[in-house]
């Protein structure tokens, strides 16, 4: 699906934002410190994050998901973004189902939701 998100035919804009991104490096930099990825690779994906994710600045600081209360970074983002759609394999996201009438799916129906031509 990675490589999906990022190809010219897809009509889908990914949004994430500083929170999110400083999450993502954190990751990141344990996938390098840990050897499940190399520089070249992480590397490649910050330029990806960079390029092609669009930043947004959340506006609302929420406490929905009181189980892991970081997961609430996604839903500030979805709203600031005017998302219509969070895609999420993050279990306490999915229980919701929809938050404030944007629908949360896992990745598999995203696929099925909009298959390839």
């Amino acid at each position: 699906m990675f490589r999906e998100i990022f190809s010219p035919d897809f009509n889908y804009i990914v949004f994430i934002s500083p929170d999110i991104k400083d999450e993502i490096e954190e990751k990141l930099q344990i996938w390098v410190n840990e050897k499940l990825a190399d520089h070249r690779t992480v590397t490649n994906l910050r330029i990806i994050i960079d390029e092609y994710i669009h930043q947004v600045i959340p506006k609302e600081t929420l406490q929905v998901i009181k189980d892991d209360p970081d997961d609430d970074k996604i839903l500030e983002c979805a709203l600031a973004a005017g998302a219509n759609l969070i895609v999420s394999m993050d279990k306490h996201l999915l229980r919701l189902r929809q938050f404030r009438n944007i629908p949360i799916v896992h990745p598999s129906s995203f696929s099925f939701m909009f298959p390839q031509k």
